[in-house]
């Protein structure tokens, strides 16, 4: 097998070095992470990024005719017309089933990405295939942490009307299934002992699960406390609402 090794300051400006030396594009070798990059402390034990690329099989075979004929090798299509190529890509802005394909890959999770449209114009990430049930974690924080990183790099590029959804296995469904069950009993506690009740940290689709499911709750309000990407939801009864609550029976 053809391959070379390319390094670069990030993963992709290695990758794309490596693509350069070999005069293929992406999609047409096998792509190997031998170190990330690091930047040390206070700029001391610096490191680039370095990867593998091997040409994959059957162009490897096209290549050695080609090269035996004389012909050229093809030319490396920079970065702006890879993108131009893409039109899902160009149009679209941010791939993101592309994207966490990447990761999954880096993580040695052996799956696939399926896309569909959601609600509210949400793009659903769907992750299908033998090991998926490791990207989901403990109480999907996998999953949330791939989430968010994906919906950050969407808004950097531009995307913030746009959102993309991650699930695994049905995780997502049974996860709403499981917080609603837990919001209306806990709503029933919170009015029999006339005591707010506060839940664990959720993440902000887990708190929208509960406010939703509170919502049919008569004489219940409910907030969030805290601060960062996980807060905890409070369950107020009628009666001793605090200031900031969020009203929602």
């Amino acid at each position: 097998m053809r391959s070379v090794e390319g390094e670069g300051g990030t993963i992709d400006e290695a990758i794309k070095r490596a693509l350069a030396a070999l005069g293929v594009g992406r999609d047409e070798v096998e792509i190997d992470i031998l170190e990330n990059a690091s930047r040390g402390v206070l700029g001391i034990g610096r490191r680039k990024a370095r990867v593998r690329a091997t040409v994959r099989a059957p162009l490897q075979a096209r290549l050695a005719r080609e090269r035996d004929a004389g012909g050229a090798l093809p030319p490396t299509p920079p970065a702006e017309s890879a993108l131009a190529a893409r039109p899902d890509v160009a149009a679209a802005g941010l791939d993101g089933a592309a994207v966490l394909c990447d990761i999954l890959r880096l993580m040695a999770i052996d799956a696939t990405v399926l896309v569909a449209d959601g609600q509210k114009g949400t793009r659903v990430l769907r992750v299908e295939g033998p090991e998926s049930p490791h990207v989901i974690g403990r109480r999907g924080e996998v999953l949330d942490a791939l989430e968010y990183v994906i919906n950050r790099m969407a808004e950097r590029g531009g995307r913030q009307g746009r959102r993309f959804a991650l699930d695994a296995e049905g995780y997502r469904a049974q996860r709403n299934a499981s917080l609603e069950k837990l919001a209306r009993r806990l709503a029933e506690r919170a009015r029999r002992r006339g005591k707010p009740v506060t839940l664990n940290p959720l993440s902000p689709g887990d708190r929208r699960t509960v406010y939703r499911a509170l919502q049919s709750e008569n004489g219940i309000a409910a907030r969030s406390i805290g601060q960062g990407y996980y807060r905890k939801l409070v369950i107020i009864p009628g009666g001793v609402r605090r200031g900031g609550g969020k009203a929602v029976g």
